[in-house]
C-alpha cells in the first residue's frame, strides 16, 4: 500500500484514454475522512482538494494508494466541501465513498466527463430531510372543474 504525497485520478490511474469501441472506463475506488479543504492557484485557475486520510483502489487491481491530501472531480470536491462548511465541532469531518467513472463525451474537448456514484448515505442530510418532509404532506390540490353558468332561458 504506496503512501503518496496526493490522490487524484491522476496520481492514482493515469492519463484518461478510452479506446475506439469503449464508452465507460471505471477508474478508481476512492473512500475517506475529510478534515478541511486545501485551495491552490494553478496555471489553470483555482483548485481546491482535501485534507484528511484517503485510500484509493482501481477495479481489479490488489493495489491501493494512502494520501492525506485529494484532488477529485469537482462534483465530489463541493458537496464535501460544503458538509465541511456546516459541520460543527472543533475538528469537523466528513466521511465519503466514490466509485469514478470516465464516460465517452464527443462533445468535449477531453472527450470524456466523471461520473461520480456515492456509496455511502448522508448520514445528516439536510436536503434529504426536506424531501421527507415533504412527502408527508397532502397531495397538492387539484383545481376543481369550473361548472359553467346556466344558460339564460329566453
Amino acid at each position: 500500500m504506496p503512501q503518496l504525497k496526493k490522490l487524484s485520478v491522476k496520481t492514482v490511474y493515469g492519463k484518461i484514454k478510452l479506446p475506439d469501441g469503449v464508452d465507460t472506463i471505471d477508474i478508481m475506488r476512492i473512500i475517506g475522512v475529510a478534515n478541511a479543504t486545501k485551495t491552490v492557484t494553478t496555471t489553470f485557475g483555482d483548485s481546491t482538494g482535501l485534507k484528511g486520510q484517503f485510500k484509493a483502489t482501481i477495479p481489479g487491481n490488489d493495489d491501493d494508494y494512502r494520501a492525506s491530501t485529494v484532488w477529485l472531480p469537482d462534483v465530489i470536491i463541493d458537496e464535501i466541501s460544503l458538509a465541511l462548511a456546516v459541520s460543527e465541532g472543533e475538528m469537523p469531518s466528513v466521511q465519503f465513498a466514490y466509485d469514478i467513472t470516465a464516460v465517452r463525451r464527443d462533445d468535449l474537448p477531453i472527450g470524456y466527463e466523471y461520473i461520480c456514484t456515492p456509496l455511502l448515505k448522508e448520514a445528516n442530510n439536510p436536503f434529504e430531510s426536506l424531501e421527507k418532509k415533504i412527502l408527508t404532506l397532502a397531495a397538492p390540490i387539484k383545481p376543481t372543474e369550473k361548472k359553467k353558468p346556466k344558460e339564460k332561458s329566453e
